[in-house]
């Protein structure tokens, strides 16, 4: 085993800035001004309640947590016994948010997974410090050795703006980006206790770019980048780092590959779109009761987890089309009179009853489908059924999907027996009411393969979600339009990475979760709780089962990923 032993930067803490910092600023203060526009204005006690507008105007992103970079920039500046906010202090913090090597061409930006594996532990550690030197140095000290999980993961997005910036022969659009990201999820002893874990699953602010390209997202490419992660990954040197209490901790590292889409997973193990990429059964199999004792699972694509977010949408656009076809009661029926006329009623009645619009096409490809409308679907099941024309009992298979849905979102570890039996009951139920349907793919490996998933992977399912990854491509499409140099192909991709490298930055987007206030408990319905495995007390539990909200971030999919499922 090789390892990097590396002396730990203890530079500063942000919780611990005196308030004395700006009360007497020196008379012989340097007037700083910018190239372009007024002069810079200093801080004083005064004018602190200014500081969110001078802060956001320096650094002209309002993707950054500009109190974070504020308050790192003023103890900088203290201690360099200069009390005055200034450019150069607030771009030396950024420049804290990049690892050391960041390799730049006409169509990638990359940086090793190394050295970001090393620069995201450290900015973590520097967070941890306090924690950690508390937990060493209270007759502890047998916890040297930790281990931090990732989750990694890859996806492509279209729709971006065309520069007319020169391009390369082998180049021929900018229009597409194919981006691999990387998220820190727990920090955990040898002993199994928890030091910490990832405060928001759903947010961009701990997803790190590994690199960024101008390509689009193809079957070859897909295949190349899990390729050449999983020999990095088995490259990953272990890392040895020395607290300055002067002990040394040994930090392991273990990767799951399990941000990717049902598209990636389908080409990683060589299956149609159509036929479960787990067992690869094909569609005509799905509803074989048989199924259930026969053992054709692939192990090897168990290890990819789930698509939480993908999963959501495919169930409810699952249950779309059997409301949809309900009329002729056939699963190829394809786009009838009857077909289409029903698609219209019920898309009234979403629109009237729940306010949501649903499979209405979007300019930049796609439809409506998100996560937040199908989320906003399932959380009252009984307006959901009224929608789709289903009876009291259909409405039933509507609700045990969304627990086990819930299950899976999460971040509490599934008890795979109990979610078993569920399951099976479920796809019952199903072949008692929609016996002519058939199962999509999604539906087939959530019932069948569910529980061995969760059986699997060590850690929460619902901390490996992709969401953060699908946001990721509305902040690049942002500061590609707004905050990026536009004089070559290189700097516009450099500046990309770098405003996703501060966004992700661990030190202050740590910092910037505990700023805020803390949510209330989120409430589950009783059967949810029952198929995990930790006890809950009732102030987790839900008895209305059907009023809770979801907060997740809104996420747009692209075209060729929607839709393909129910082709005729």
């Amino acid at each position: 085993m090789q390892f990097l032993q590396i002396d730990f930067e203890y530079d500063f803490k942000i919780n611990q800035i005196p308030n004395t910092i700006v009360n007497e600023p020196p008379n012989s203060r340097p007037k700083i001004q910018k190239k372009k526009g007024p002069k810079m204005k200093h801080f004083s006690n005064k004018k602190r309640t200014s500081k969110w507008k001078t802060i956001k105007k320096l650094t002209d992103d309002p993707y950054i947590d500009s109190n974070a970079f504020l308050e790192a920039a003023l103890n900088a500046s203290q201690r360099e016994r200069n009390f005055s906010l200034t450019e150069d202090a607030i771009l030396l913090c950024k420049n804290d948010c990049y690892p050391q090597t960041i390799t730049v061409t006409d169509v990638e930006s990359r940086v090793k997974l190394q050295d970001l594996f090393y620069h995201t532990t450290h900015r973590l550690l520097l967070y941890l410090t306090d924690q950690l030197t508390y937990l060493l140095t209270k007759d502890r000290m047998h916890i040297e050795q930790f281990t931090i999980y990732f989750s990694i993961g890859f996806d492509g997005a279209s729709g971006y703006n065309h520069f007319n910036i020169k391009m390369t022969p082998q180049q021929s659009t900018d229009e597409h980006i194919f981006a691999a990201t990387l998220v820190p999820l727990r920090l955990s002893a040898t002993n199994g206790e928890v030091i910490w874990q990832t405060p928001s699953v759903a947010s961009t602010r701990l997803c790190r770019t590994i690199f960024l390209r101008y390509e689009k997202e193809s079957h070859e490419l897909i295949k190349k980048t899990a390729y050449d992660l999983k020999k990095e990954i088995a490259e990953i040197k272990n890392l040895i780092f020395k607290l300055p209490n002067e002990v040394l901790i040994q930090i392991n590292s273990k990767f799951y590959m399990t941000m990717l889409d049902g598209k990636c997973v389908a080409v990683l193990n060589d299956t149609l779109m159509q036929s479960c990429p787990v067992c690869k059964r094909k569609p005509k199999e799905f509803h074989n009761v048989a199924i259930w004792d026969e053992d054709k699972t692939n192990r090897s694509a168990i290890e990819y987890g789930f698509s939480v977010l993908h999963n959501w949408i495919r169930i409810f656009e699952c249950l779309l089309h059997v409301g949809y076809k309900k009329v002729t009661k056939k699963s190829r029926s394809g786009n009838t009179d009857e077909v289409k006329t029903n698609k219209l009623i019920i898309q009234q009645r979403f629109e009237s009853l729940m306010n949501i619009r649903i499979d209405v096409p979007n300019p930049r490809g796609g439809n409506s489908n998100t996560g937040n409308v199908a989320r906003r679907a399932f959380s009252n099941s009984d307006l959901f059924g009224i929608c789709l024309g289903f009876d009291e009992n259909e409405t039933v298979i509507i609700k045990r999907l969304r627990n086990i849905l819930l299950c899976f979102t999460g971040g509490y570890k599934i008890n795979p027996e109990k979610l078993k039996k569920y399951n099976r009951e479920t796809y019952d139920l199903w072949l008692k009411h929609f016996y002519w349907f058939t199962q999509t793919p999604t539906l087939h490996r959530l019932l069948l393969h569910g529980h061995e998933v969760a059986a699997f992977i060590d850690l929460p399912i619902g901390l490996m979600t992709e969401e953060g990854q699908e946001s990721m491509h509305k902040i690049y499409r942002f500061v590609r339009s707004h905050h990026s140099r536009q004089s070559s192909r290189e700097n516009n991709l450099l500046d990309i990475h770098h405003a996703s490298l501060e966004l992700s930055d661990p030190f202050y987007s740590l910092t910037h979760f505990n700023q805020l206030k803390p949510k209330s408990k989120r409430k589950l319905p009783r059967v949810v709780l029952d198929l995990l495995e930790e006890n809950f007390d009732e102030s987790y539990v839900d008895e209305t089962e059907d009023v809770y909200e979801f907060i997740f971030q809104g996420v747009d999919l692209e075209e060729y990923e929607l839709g393909s499922e129910f082709r005729d």
